[in-house]
């Protein structure tokens, strides 16, 4: 048997959507090494961030980045980093175009006789 918690739900902190230092659009980190100001703040965040969705805008570079500085034993209280790949696309439909009267091929056929 497994072990029963007892003390109830657990609640874990996740950012589901971070911009990186380096993302498209709005990169908006400064500073002589804007990933170590980054790294460090998550890592020193509470309550701690437990799961990272690294977010940008038609790439995922940023986000191979951060999984590289992972693997380098940075970020440790992170248990999940995941892309989250920005890529808004554009639906725009143009209003209904309806034949006039006069323009109507039933219309036209119709007086034609």
């Amino acid at each position: 048997m497994g072990s029963v918690n007892v003390r109830g739900s657990l609640w874990h902190r996740w950012d589901p959507h971070i911009h990186a230092p380096g993302t498209i659009l709005n990169d908006q980190y400064k500073g002589a090494d804007p990933w170590e100001e980054f790294l460090t703040r998550i890592e020193k965040s509470d309550p701690p961030i437990r799961a990272l969705g690294i977010t940008d805008y038609y790439s995922v570079a940023v986000y191979e980045q951060a999984i590289a500085k992972w693997y380098a034993d940075r970020l440790s209280g992170v248990g999940l980093i995941f892309p989250n790949d920005w890529s808004p696309v554009s639906i725009k439909t143009a209003p209904p175009q309806f034949p006039t009267p006069a323009t109507s091929p039933r219309t036209r056929a119709a007086t034609n006789w």
